[in-house]
């Protein structure tokens, strides 16, 4: 097995908020204290309904207002007091910006779409490839984000789809290929080499489908998809500025930035929030968030760099969040992430697997408990280091790690469960955390099951009360080259015994 490296690079996402409530507190660890307050409650919320997205059998009530294909629906709502359900009739629903009114509900009657995007017609043939003309961008539109190499106008919130697959944008007429397409601004002209004839080509165009301040809003049983949400901003509850809103057994799909931005006291269940270009799921400097049940998959595709913001969903500065029973796959980031300041946090009975980078991250926060999750082959495409860990606590204090089955990928191997301390400001090291009664499986390849990285202050590390304790190895080899631990440097499962750590814990050869 190689050896983990032991310098890092830098690792540096920005700040998304930096609010956090303050309450009551519990004890934890015997050392730390967690918020109370709504944290509680939150922990008692009921499970979320097995079935995930729009269901048939949604009970429509017969008071409830229609909202007919073709109509306009922030007129409707005007029209209304608050507090008024409405219904979305089936079918296409496009370009509908709706800016509710505190207590408004708002369902969809099975086959109702809610689309963001322009389509586009009549394209024609210029040279060797095809262009659209007269083509605008919406007046909100606004430019935000950082971006990959490869995905230089990852900033703006346009994606042209192509039968439901997006193509990459690129800022040179000369960089089109197949696959790939260029907008020409000042010419209002869309320039592709593959030929869009007989197929549906569609344009992201208007910013959100539900946004503003309303309180208390539900939105439940809808298909919210292709619109031209910015990077850090979503399809539903826009700017998060939606305080109490419960969003419920929807699709959210293939929309620019996020699919469902997150306020204050909002709850997301059920819904499978699907190949977004940013993130599924995200909110900042807010309390009291509940996220279960849901599926949260194929996102991050628009090119953002990811050491910026990029994967399945992410939070920052918010405190009292649960994320409880999701599933969590092939994102093209992290799966479930927690930055900057985010503290009472739990994590617990999801299914995390196939992400690009870390299953589960919490960086520069404070008080988690992340259990009894399954977590399985994240970050196989880069763990040099302690990177991309299938659980990773970065900078962060008062952590608790237990009941978890973590199993890295059988060919290629990962990180396990990794512990990193870099300079990331004063008062940001790792401190009080237990790793304690987990099991990890390594079935072949490299990387480190479980352990701590340091490239700053790493003297601190021992004396921090770091315990990993009691859990369970079911690994390829017990030779003394399987350097599958590590205390900042790689160690046999015996040397890792004999610093302390898992005295009580035990390896095993995995058997057929």
């Amino acid at each position: 097995m190689k050896k983990p490296r032991l310098r890092a690079p830098r690792h540096l996402p920005p700040r998304f908020g930096r609010a956090i409530s303050r309450g009551a507190t519990i004890t934890l660890l015997g050392r730390v204290a967690l918020p109370l307050l709504g944290f509680l409650a939150l922990l008692a919320a009921p499970q979320a309904a097995k079935a995930l997205g729009p269901a048939d059998g949604l009970v429509l009530p017969a008071s409830a207002v229609p909202i007919p294909v073709g109509s306009q629906a922030q007129a409707i709502v005007v029209a209304n007091p608050p507090g008024t359900t409405f219904v979305f009739g089936p079918g296409v629903h496009r370009l509908q910006q709706i800016i509710p009114r505190t207590g408004d509900r708002f369902l969809g009657a099975p086959g109702a779409r809610l689309n963001g995007a322009l389509i586009l017609t009549r394209p024609s043939r210029i040279g060797g490839g095809f262009v659209f003309d007269g083509v605008t961008q919406h007046s909100q539109a606004e430019r935000h984000g950082e971006c990959q190499p490869a995905y230089p106008h990852c900033d703006r919130p346009l994606a042209l789809f192509l039968d439901d697959q997006p193509l990459r944008a690129v800022a040179r007429l000369e960089d089109v290929a197949p696959g790939s397409w260029f907008f020409d601004e000042a010419r209002r002209r869309i320039h592709l080499a593959d030929d869009p004839s007989g197929r549906i080509a569609e344009l992201t165009h208007t910013p959100f489908a539900f946004g503003g301040n309303a309180q208390d809003v539900t939105i439940e049983n809808l298909t919210v998809e292709k619109y031209a949400s910015g990077n850090q901003a979503g399809a539903i509850n826009h700017r998060g500025a939606g305080i109490g809103w419960t969003v419920r057994n929807n699709d959210v799909l293939r929309n620019y930035g996020y699919g469902i931005a997150m306020g204050a006291r909002n709850r997301a269940i059920g819904n499978r929030a699907n190949h977004n270009g940013q993130l599924g799921i995200g909110g900042g400097t807010a309390s009291g968030m509940l996220v279960e049940g849901n599926e949260i998959a194929f996102n991050a595709w628009n090119g953002v760099d990811c050491d910026w913001e990029c994967g399945g969903a992410k939070w920052g500065a918010v405190t009292d969040l649960v994320l409880r029973g999701n599933h969590v796959h092939n994102n093209g980031g992290v799966g479930l992430w927690t930055d900057d300041g985010c503290s009472s946090v739990l994590f617990a009975d999801n299914l995390i697997e196939q992400n690009a980078r870390a299953g589960i991250s919490h960086e520069i926060s404070q008080r988690a408990v992340i259990r009894n999750n399954r977590v399985i082959g994240n970050g196989t495409r880069r763990f040099t280091w302690g990177w991309d860990g299938q659980i990773q606590i970065q900078n962060s204090q008062g952590v608790e790690v237990y009941g978890n089955h973590v199993e890295l990928d059988p060919a290629r191997g990962g990180n396990g469960i990794i512990l990193i301390q870099q300079d990331r400001g004063p008062g940001f090291g790792l401190r009080n955390i237990a790793v304690t009664g987990n099991t990890l499986t390594m079935l072949g390849g490299d990387g480190t099951l479980v352990g701590w990285f340091a490239d700053f202050q790493a003297e601190t590390v021992p004396n921090s009360n770091i315990r990993l304790e009691s859990n369970q190895y079911i690994v390829f080899s017990l030779d003394p080259s399987n350097d599958a631990w590590s205390n900042n440097t790689p160690l046999a499962f015996r040397q890792w015994q004999a610093v302390g750590f898992d005295t009580h814990g035990a390896a095993r050869i995995a058997r057929p």
